[in-house]
């Protein structure tokens, strides 16, 4: 069961809003015990992208081993600056 506050995985395109399917977001409302859910989706700077409502076979739950790669990201959405700071931690986090 996916819950408000969860972060998603989109599984699917979803073109109207401009998102592509390993998009990350949160879940800020779900719908009738997960008819839908109101999920934000944001850059790393916090700058909100888009709020959209997929249906629950467009997301799945981010599980404990679900890895985020550059490739899950769009670049387009990051500046430099963010990037930078983004794989500094990483790797202070690894060291």
């Amino acid at each position: 069961m996916i819950n408000e506050h969860d972060c998603v995985v989109l599984t699917q395109d979803l073109p109207n809003e401009k998102l592509k399917a390993g998009d990350i977001g949160t879940v800020v409302h779900p719908h009738q015990g997960g008819a839908g859910y109101e999920v934000e989706f944001m850059t790393l700077a916090g700058e909100t992208v888009a709020v959209a409502t997929p249906l629950p076979s467009q997301v799945r739950s981010i599980a404990g081993a679900t890895l985020l790669t550059c490739a899950n990201w769009r670049l387009g959405h990051l500046r430099t600056g963010d990037f930078n700071q983004w794989r500094d931690g990483i790797a202070r986090r690894l060291a």
